[in-house]
């Protein structure tokens, strides 16, 4: 991952821990403690999910997903260690300022959460050569594939850590309601592995608009692909390019 994209999920993470740190402190003092944690742990998802989009760059390469054990196995462990140490550092200021273990349980919880997200990570986002790519086609499937599972990866993470935090506070039905809330937007909208910040997502996103105004087939891939099998794209790695000049300047000028 670019250096920058480490530092905005960094920054984004800080502001949503704190922001949950000093709710959960603040509601602690009328409230029980589950009820505090779990009112932190939604503004600290919040805060986090939002500050995404100011601190981290969207995507802009396709990936795909790559299962290489001997050496995704110790980046996945390492990244979880970091994320447990985290979480116990969080934890012990927070059951400090509580006065109670439970604050240390919590940091643990969402330390392990955090670095299982990022283990996962690993494996889901690596980078694709389109260089050396077999087609446009392939590409595009394995970059769907990839951002699928990113977002599956960080939604029921997230959805499970709200479930367990509200339904110790509220209930059976808060739990489902904000597991549903909080999995769902952060599996479409986060910023970091959500589906519409992947490229995928957005070139879905684009070509469905496209579409529905008639600018494009609905069918894009088999429509390049058979532009692609008359002469009139050639395919340079990942991509299709117009074959003739004439051609690209034919459509620039019929669309002035």
């Amino acid at each position: 991952m670019p250096f920058e994209r480490r530092v905005g999920l960094a920054v984004g993470r800080f502001a949503g821990i704190a922001a949950g740190a000093i709710d959960c402190v603040i509601v602690y003092r009328h409230a029980s403690l589950f009820h505090a944690v779990a009112d932190g742990l939604a503004v600290g998802l919040t805060v986090g999910l939002a500050a995404g989009f100011f601190t981290i760059s969207l995507r802009t390469t396709p990936s795909e997903v790559q299962f290489a054990a001997r050496k995704g196995i110790p980046i996945f462990l390492s990244h979880l260690a970091i994320g447990l140490a985290s979480g116990v550092g969080v934890g012990v200021v927070g059951g400090a300022l509580l006065g109670s273990g439970f604050g240390l349980l919590t940091g643990v919880v969402v330390g392990l959460t955090l670095g299982l997200i990022d283990g996962l990570n690993v494996w889901l986002d690596v980078s694709t050569d389109v260089t050396c790519a077999l087609s446009p086609r392939s590409t595009r499937r394995a970059e769907r594939i990839a951002s699928v599972a990113r977002s599956m990866a960080v939604g029921v993470a997230v959805a499970v850590m709200s479930a367990v935090a509200f339904g110790l506070a509220y209930g059976t039905r808060s739990a489902i309601t904000h597991a549903l809330a909080f999995g769902i937007g952060f599996g479409l909208a986060d910023r970091y592995m959500g589906l519409s910040a992947s490229v995928w997502g957005r070139y879905f996103v684009a070509k469905t608009w496209l579409a529905l105004s008639g600018r494009l087939p609905w069918r894009l891939m088999a429509f390049l692909d058979d532009a692609h099998s008359h002469g009139l794209l050639r395919q340079v790695g990942a991509a299709y390019q117009f074959r003739h000049a004439r051609l690209q300047e034919h459509l620039a000028s019929a669309r002035a």
